[in-house]
């Protein structure tokens, strides 16, 4: 799996800090954007906030399945909130799988993937 990298190209994060950037843009992010307001311009912002935390979300789930160890159940409930809140998020069933795989549950790996013909 590729290193998570910064927006900046070229520029890699270890795991470790990449896990507590993306925590915190979470937080962040979660906390919504003047809840009980209604003007088009806040509705821009939340749908600005909420790709954020999409984003971060990836990251964070990414983050967590190289950290490993006891972290790859916060990186599969990650995954799996980032499927269900983007559903055509590759990337999110990847690391979904990915993690579903090293955390040994390849059964229900296989059971996510498409029907494809010639496969089993």
């Amino acid at each position: 799996m590729p290193g998570w990298t910064s927006r900046r190209p070229g520029r890699r994060l270890d795991p470790g800090r990449a896990w507590g950037a993306a925590q915190i843009t979470l937080f962040t992010a979660r906390r919504g954007f003047l809840p009980g307001d209604d003007l088009p311009w806040i509705a821009d912002v939340r749908r600005e906030l909420e790709a954020l935390y999409l984003r971060a979300l990836e990251a964070y789930a990414g983050a967590s399945l190289r950290v490993g160890g006891t972290e790859l159940a916060t990186a599969e409930r990650s995954a799996r909130e980032l499927v269900a809140r983007a559903p055509f998020s590759e990337s999110g069933y990847r690391v979904l799988m990915e993690t579903l795989a090293q955390r040994g549950n390849l059964a229900q790996r296989r059971a996510r993937r498409p029907a494809q013909p010639g496969y089993s």
